[in-house]
């Protein structure tokens, strides 16, 4: 039986005459990893901040463990979250800060604060000043912070922000081992590139707004076709049927059903172009959400 760690039922949340969140309703799971995807102020914090209790909801149902948010303290008991820019003090040490942390709740001795350091990848830095930190080094240590009194669900508002490939791939890794060990966890995002290969869940926000709410696997393959990269010899050379396919100086990007694949070799050749390979890719979430959504890519 799935053990539903998070809740929301027709959430509405309103700013003077102005609805931010407009009936949001989903489920999240024990061991998820939902990805909320929305564009800059399409209503990602305010819902976040709505579900930490931060905002009061004008109307709907926030249940987190089976507790309404209503129910404050035990609703929060398990949560852990990073909401825009880690804060800590900067003239202190990471292992100080989090000690200072730790004095907020039971039973958090010194045992767990090692494991957590250990968790994000610090034991090396965490005696140093977090003004000498990097900002990958800070949101590791957001990380630490947010799950030091053992949460089953973890809230990141746009954690990636600012994060160099590396620094990216590392708090992947973390993430992951946390859902793998039972953790719960809603990040939001504007990059879509960024989740694609690592929620199992995305929920789309347009304008406070569910567009969709579904697995990942299921929303790609809404598309109803498959992704071809097609190496020729000039992309310069092909005709206006494919100006939109362009990837390169030697390569496209074309969707469309297998059978089809045909009629496109054809196509090209008859434009004296030659075709050195066709490739099939698996569709991005990027390419998904812009192929049902309507939108092009800038």
């Amino acid at each position: 039986m799935k053990e539903i760690i998070l809740k929301c039922s027709n959430v509405t949340k309103k700013m003077g005459n102005k609805v931010i969140l407009d009936d949001i309703s989903f489920e999240i799971e024990k061991g998820d990893i939902f990805g909320f995807i929305g564009k800059n102020g399409a209503g990602k914090t305010t819902l976040i901040k709505s579900i930490l209790g931060l905002y009061k909801v004008n109307s709907g149902s926030i249940c987190i463990n089976g507790y309404d948010i209503k129910d404050y303290t035990s609703a929060i008991e398990k949560v852990g979250a990073v909401v825009e820019n880690p804060d800590f003090y900067m003239y202190l040490s990471g292992l100080e800060n989090l000690k200072l942390k730790a004095r907020l709740y039971k039973n958090i001795d010194d045992n767990r604060i090692d494991e957590v350091v250990k968790l994000v990848n610090l034991e090396s830095r965490i005696k140093d000043k977090v003004s000498k930190y990097s900002l990958g080094m800070k949101q590791r240590l957001g990380i630490a912070d947010a799950i030091l009194n053992n949460p089953n669900l973890l809230l990141l508002d746009e954690p990636t922000n600012g994060l160099d490939p590396n620094g990216i791939k590392k708090l992947k890794d973390i993430l992951k081992n946390l859902s793998e060990e039972g953790v719960s966890i809603f990040i939001s995002s504007h990059i879509l590139s960024e989740l694609d290969n690592f929620c199992n869940k995305i929920c789309i926000i347009n304008e406070g707004k569910i567009i969709e709410f579904s697995h990942i696997n299921q929303f790609k393959s809404k598309t109803c076709e498959l992704c071809y990269l097609i190496e020729v010899d000039d992309t310069s050379k092909v005709n206006l049927l494919f100006k939109n396919n362009i990837i390169d100086k030697t390569n496209l990007k074309v969707y469309c059903n297998k059978e089809f694949i045909p009629l496109v070799i054809e196509s090209l050749i008859k434009s004296n172009i030659k075709v050195y390979s066709v490739k099939e890719e698996e569709i991005s979430l990027e390419d998904a959400f812009l192929k049902i959504t309507g939108e092009k890519n800038d």
